[in-house]
């Protein structure tokens, strides 16, 4: 084989001195807090150095080995660029082919040596019995159908171990203790279990199982190797777990990660079910797709696994909008996920194909970083908050105009001004020293004192001050700009919770009193249906005398013949009041809202369809009355077709709690049916929503489903979908909304 020695030697080493290596210290530390969990992940685009100089800059105290092109362990040990960091591998199996002096894709129209063809033929999964490479089992195809990523044979244990200790040694071989740049971990790029075959269709990469090839989930035998697990998936699983037992061993803080296209399909499915789950449980899970699923579907918290919300990061690059990254952002920062950039910038979606960091909007830059730095600020979930428009915390804000947040390690304000309108707001006690523009890596550039106007504790952008918009496509890139901030202290407002009046079937006026103490103060109430619980916020108002002030705001969208608990907050500098809990009931009314509930008149008038399938008004079958809908779909696994509510046929209002509810009846359901309840404001922008956590499947009879939750600020329109995921057929009858 094309092996170094050194390479060979290190792994005799590991082989047959394993305890020799702890005695003798060969332990790399890393840091055990949440910093591990925010990390600078482009491997692909741009160098390995303007990607370590900006990651500096915005606090990142890990980033990822460059894969795109084989970066040796030269391009980093005994460079200062690097010098602080911790480093991980994306795909590591696969670096290891490049490192032992392979080609890591195998292109059929090139000419192998006899000695390259044994190590490929030896090493990798087999799909037929023809001649090199025909035989080889494909993954990735690179652009063409004469270039294909190999896979590792993992069902031979002996191929196990020799990627495990190869890549241990790896691991060492990058390693600068004196800089220091040491491990922090690996990180796995879409690696179901059941492999990452492809074949090539059409010009594309066409998802494969193994199966196809050779009848069962199995690579084939062939000369003198062994298998010595049944299947690829156990393979693979033996070799993560394999994997990670070696890796703490010598590296006891690293860390393993995951990135699945979709979090519960692409990983939590295949592997919720073994008996080996908590082995195969990956320390954190960022989701590749551009979605909120990542901390709102339900079945990946209700999987059995040990896996929390501030596990799971997005790290999308398939989406280039201003709002759908404020959402993702907003998502992660509510539930204290974090939100990463991943092995390249775009190129899928509409995001562009960047090819280096100088290149990407400050506003893609920044948004990234706000749900991780107020993790790493310790910003309290309950001073975190997301209307559907606007995020808001104690050290960050995100909205259509402007966005800034607040750099844990050197506490200075960065910000994006995305609009002319954009206006920040300093906190309490805080004010300017010192304004710079931000270059291309988001490092201070120049004095920007010129380009801002100050008054009073907001910053806005002067009207004669650009921003720059990308001609290819229309999007705003946005003005970046770091502000020094120095802050004073005070004393914390006082705060006492009054009665509530006007109170209707939807409404009511809260009131209070607040002392502010002299100091900058905001002023809102907490409210929700549960005692102690307060999952809604009212708009705010602020206050800033030494006197009591008398605090009145309305609120609206409550439900009928409900009890709501609130209580009156008050925030400045100095720190957070609340006062004490009261208390007031909704008149009733037991309206449905849903049209045409029943079915039983044509449903187009208030309905219609999406996605791939028949959809009909059938009389087939029925839970009341004589007709239902029906959904028969020939939607892919992970996608959908389904039945919605026009959108502004149901009127919502911000606040108010809704509880819909529907009876759905399945056959030959390869995923599952779902309710969902989105939310839109009165321009037809999309603000969230929530997804049932029941569901049918398979086959079986009427089923209800129920869904509820508050709709978000700024809501006018509810819409109800009925969801059929994957193949087969769904009924949908007598819907509810309240």
């Amino acid at each position: 084989m094309k092996i170094t020695n050194t390479f060979l030697g290190y792994v005799f080493l590991v082989f047959t001195q394993v305890f020799f290596l702890f005695e003798t210290g060969l332990i790399s530390a890393v840091s055990a807090n949440d910093t591990w969990k925010s990390w600078y992940g482009i491997t692909v685009d741009g160098s390995a150095e303007s990607g370590a100089k900006y990651a500096r800059q915005m606090g990142y105290d890990s980033i990822n080995i460059k894969s795109g092109i084989y970066a040796s362990p030269d391009t980093y040990k005994g460079k200062q660029d690097f010098s602080g960091f911790k480093f991980y591998f994306i795909n590591p199996d696969k670096m290891l082919i490049s490192s032992m002096g392979y080609d890591r894709n195998i292109n059929i129209t090139k000419s192998y040596s006899q000695a390259e063809r044994d190590f490929y033929n030896q090493y990798m999964t087999w799909k037929s019995y023809d001649p090199f490479p025909d035989n080889i089992a494909t993954g990735w195809f690179q652009g063409t159908s004469t270039e294909f990523n190999p896979l590792w044979d993992f069902q031979q244990q002996a191929v196990i171990d020799m990627v495990v200790e190869g890549v241990i040694a790896m691991c060492h071989d990058y390693e600068d203790v004196s800089l220091p740049f040491t491990f922090a971990g690996h990180m796995y790029d879409e690696s179901p279990l059941d492999g990452y075959f492809y074949c090539w269709v059409s010009g594309r990469n066409k998802v494969t199982y193994l199966s196809n090839w050779t009848g069962t989930e199995s690579g084939l035998l062939h000369g003198t190797i062994t298998h010595e697990y049944a299947t690829y998936q156990d393979g693979k699983a033996a070799f993560f777990k394999q994997l990670k037992a070696r890796m703490l061993a010598e590296f006891p803080n690293a860390k393993w990660i995951v990135e699945p296209y979709d979090v519960y399909w692409g990983w939590i499915n295949q592997i919720k079910d073994r008996t080996d789950k908590d082995e195969l449980t990956p320390d954190m899970i960022s989701q590749e797709s551009s979605s909120t699923e990542f901390v709102d579907d339900s079945a990946i918290f209700n999987s059995g696994l040990a896996i929390t919300k501030d596990m799971m990061g997005i790290s999308q690059p398939n989406s280039v909008d201003e709002y759908e990254n404020r959402l993702y952002a907003a998502n992660a920062g509510i539930n204290r996920a974090w939100y990463n950039w991943f092995l390249r910038f775009g190129g899928t979606g509409n995001m562009p194909s960047f090819q280096n960091i100088t290149e990407v909007y400050p506003r893609l830059k920044l948004i990234r970083c706000l749900p991780n730095w107020d993790n790493l600020n310790n910003v309290p979930l309950t001073d975190r908050s997301w209307d559907g428009s606007v995020y808001r915390s104690t050290k960050s804000y995100a909205s259509s105009d402007v966005m800034y947040s607040r750099q844990p390690k050197t506490g200075k304000l960065f910000v994006v001004f995305v609009t002319k309108n954009g206006v920040v707001k300093l906190n309490a006690g805080e004010t300017v020293t010192g304004v710079q523009r931000a270059d291309g890596y988001f490092i201070e550039s120049g004095d920007g004192s010129a380009d801002v106007a100050i008054v009073g504790d907001e910053i806005r952008l002067k009207s004669g001050v650009s921003i720059d918009v990308d001609a290819t496509n229309g999007q705003v890139k946005g003005r970046g700009y770091i502000f020094t901030v120095s802050t004073s202290t005070g004393i914390p407002p006082k705060v006492v919770t009054g009665s509530a009046t006007d109170v209707t079937s939807n409404s009511a006026t809260l009131g209070g009193t607040v002392n502010a103490n002299g100091l900058s103060t905001t002023a809102w109430f907490e409210y929700g249906t549960i005692s102690g619980t307060y999952g809604s916020k009212s708009s705010a108002q602020g206050v800033s005398s030494s006197g009591d002030t008398a605090i009145s705001i309305g609120i609206n969208g409550l439900s009928a013949a409900k009890t709501y608990y609130y209580r009156l907050v008050a925030k400045n500098s100095s720190g957070t009041k609340y006062g004490g809990e009261r208390s007031f009931t909704t008149n009733s009314t037991t309206t449905n809202l849903a049209p045409n509930p029943g079915f039983e008149t044509d449903p187009m008038v208030n309905y219609f369809t999406a996605g791939k399938g028949t959809f009909t008004w059938t009389t087939d079958a029925a839970h009341g009355g004589s007709r239902s809908l029906k959904i028969v779909s020939g939607q892919s696994i992970g996608t959908f077709a389904r039945w919605m509510s026009k959108t502004t046929e149901i009127g919502a209002f911000a606040g108010a709690y809704y509880t819909a509810s529907v009876w759905m009846k399945a056959s030959d359901i390869q995923q599952y049916g779902k309710l969902v309840i989105n939310f839109w404001d009165s321009s037809l922008k999309y603000l969230g929503g929530y997804k049932s956590s029941g569901l049918v499947s398979g086959t079986s009879g009427w089923t209800k489903i129920t869904v509820q939750g508050t709709a978000l600020s700024n809501a006018a329109y509810l819409r109800a979908e009925f969801r059929l995921y994957g193949p087969g057929t769904l009924w949908i009858d007598d819907v509810t909304i309240k």
